[in-house]
């Protein structure tokens, strides 16, 4: 019975890119001042991370980075690591990555936040180059591009996901059935492919982990609101 349970989830989640899933975001900046021509692989420098902390620290208030407003991941991104690395980035606002992008490819300005997926095909053009992904743990869309924990930041941690809730008083026999179901699915091959090849990797877990990690990730967030000055 569950089998066919896990086999309709694994349906739904095909059709409507749900569960319990990390996003990744791409850090990029034009790569105009490096010839534009080299593939992803060979644009990857460890050292890009520090040389532009460094040049941010010497021109504050003067390094651009576009993207979203609000609490936009493509505007915490630049809160966190201003935060982190004791610098001043400005952030540009815009209705949406697909814009902010654009203009970044315009040289208007020279960084932004961006999903890995719009970005992967101008890494490979060589008209961008990627400093770095925002999450723990590098995407599997493109495995050669360092987090920015590697590249010089430890600690770094910051991304969208996605999760699978239930209203409250739900009995316990029915979310545990609900996780196990889930789970099986996110494990499968048929499920698991189809949300890395969007950049969306599968991670589940049980209702406690899922519960505490919502708790932190609030917590993190209303923080970075805080140190951004950003208010609904």
């Amino acid at each position: 019975h569950e089998r066919g349970q896990t086999e309709r989830v694994s349906k739904y989640i095909r059709a409507n890119k749900p569960g319990a899933a990390a996003t990744h975001q791409c850090w990029t900046r034009s790569s105009v001042r490096n010839g534009g021509q080299a593939r992803a692989e060979n644009v990857i420098v460890r050292g890009a991370l520090k040389e532009l902390i460094a040049l941010a620290k010497a021109k504050p208030d003067q390094i651009m980075y576009g993207g979203s407003g609000g609490f936009a991941m493509t505007r915490l991104g630049g809160v966190l690591l201003n935060n982190m690395a004791g610098i001043k980035l400005m952030h540009v606002f815009y209705t949406g990555s697909a814009p902010a992008l654009v203009d970044l490819l315009a040289g208007r300005f020279q960084l932004t936040f961006a999903p890995a997926l719009p970005v992967i095909p101008h890494l490979e053009k060589g008209t961008l180059k990627a400093i770095g992904v925002t999450t723990a743990k590098r995407t599997s869309v493109a495995p050669n591009v360092p987090t920015i924990a590697e590249a010089g930041l430890p600690g770094y941690e910051l991304g969208l996901w996605y999760g699978l809730v239930a209203p409250a008083g739900t009995p316990p026999d029915v979310i545990e059935k609900l996780s196990r179901v889930v789970n099986d699915a996110l494990k499968s091959d048929e499920v698991g492919n189809v949300l890395r090849a969007q950049a969306i990797d599968p991670v589940g877990g049980t209702p406690e982990d899922f519960a505490k990690f919502i708790r932190d990730d609030t917590a993190k967030m209303a923080e970075m609101a805080k140190i951004g000055g950003i208010q609904n």
